[in-house]
C-alpha cells in the first residue's frame, strides 16, 4: 500500500495566482512545510496589466518563482481569458520527475484530471482551494485543504500567547463540537464516528492489529480529503483516537515511530 510519512514528502508547491488570493500564502507555506521539505515554490499567473490578487508584493519575501502568461487575444475582445492553469500543469507533469507530492492551490475543476494523472504515476498530491472549490477536483486529491480553515488556524496559533494555550485548545474542541451539528459555509465535519469505523475497517482488511499512524492517516485522506484532525479538538494526530477502541504505542529511544493498535489494550487491574 502506498503512503507517505511527512519526512519523506518532497514538495512542488505550485498556485494558481489567477484564483487564489495572496492573503493566504502565510497558512499556505506554514502548512506545506509541516507537510515536507518543499523544493518547489511557483506562482503562476495570466498577465494583464500587473500581477492579480495581490501576489506582487509577495513575490520576494516567499522566495516564489513566477511564471507569467501572455493571454491570447484575436485583438477584437477585450476579454482576457485566465491562462496560466495550462502552463502549471505542464510544469507539473515535468515536474513530477523530481519530487514525489505535489501541492496544488486552487479553486478550480480544471485540476481534476491533473491530479487524476499524478496520481496514476505515484505522485502524492494536496489540493487546497476554499469552500466552492467543486467536488471533483477535492476527491481526486489524496488530500484536501480549506484555505479558509487554514487561515483561522494559523491567525489563531500566530496570534495566540503561552498564557493562552488551554484558551486555543478550548475554542478548538468548541469549533469541532459546533462544526460536528451544522454545515458551516459549505464545509461539513465528517462524523467521528464514521471515520473510525474506516478505520476498524482498515485493520481488518490488512489483517494486522497494529499499524504505523502515518499508514492510517494517509488511508483516511484519501478515503476523506478534507479530514483534518485538529478540527475533532486533537492537537497531534494521535490524540484523535478514542482510548476505548484503540490503544497509541508510543516509541522508545531512537524508535520514534507511533502506532496504533486495534482492539484497544485490556487495562489490567492493579492487584490489591
Amino acid at each position: 500500500m502506498f503512503y507517505l510519512n511527512n519526512e519523506d514528502k518532497i514538495i512542488a508547491l505550485m498556485i494558481d495566482g489567477d484564483n487564489v488570493p495572496s492573503d493566504y500564502i502565510e497558512p499556505i507555506e506554514q502548512e506545506a512545510s509541516i507537510i515536507g521539505r518543499v523544493t518547489v515554490k511557483r506562482l503562476y499567473y495570466t498577465y494583464n496589466h500587473g500581477i492579480p490578487n495581490g501576489w506582487e508584493k509577495t513575490i520576494n519575501n516567499h522566495a516564489l518563482r513566477t511564471v507569467q502568461v501572455v493571454p491570447y487575444t484575436n485583438g477584437k475582445s477585450k476579454t482576457v481569458k485566465n491562462v496560466a492553469d495550462s502552463a502549471l500543469i505542464i510544469d507539473a507533469m515535468d515536474i513530477k520527475a523530481t519530487v514525489n507530492t505535489i501541492f496544488i492551490v486552487a479553486s478550480d475543476s480544471d485540476y481534476t484530471m491533473l491530479a487524476k494523472r499524478l496520481k496514476e504515476d505515484g505522485i502524492y498530491v494536496i489540493g487546497a482551494g476554499d469552500k466552492d472549490t467543486p467536488l471533483a477536483f477535492i476527491k481526486a486529491c489524496d488530500e484536501f485543504k480549506y484555505l479558509e480553515k487554514l487561515s483561522e488556524q494559523y491567525s489563531a496559533e500566530n496570534d495566540g500567547k503561552p498564557d493562552d494555550k488551554e484558551k486555543l485548545a478550548a475554542n478548538v474542541e468548541k469549533k469541532a463540537e459546533v462544526a460536528a451539528e451544522e454545515q458551516d459555509e459549505g464545509v461539513k465535519l465528517i462524523p467521528k464516528n464514521v471515520i473510525e469505523n474506516y478505520i476498524i475497517r482498515l485493520f481488518e482488511s490488512m489483517g494486522k492489529n497494529i499499524l504505523d499512524s502515518g499508514l492510517i492517516k494517509n488511508a483516511i485522506c484519501r478515503q476523506y480529503p478534507t479530514f483534518d484532525f485538529k478540527d475533532y479538538g486533537a492537537k497531534k494526530f494521535y490524540d484523535f483516537f478514542d482510548p476505548k477502541i484503540f490503544t497509541v504505542i508510543t516509541g522508545t529511544g531512537k524508535n520514534t515511530n507511533i502506532n496504533i493498535q486495534y482492539p484497544a489494550k485490556k487495562k489490567t487491574k492493579a492487584k490489591q
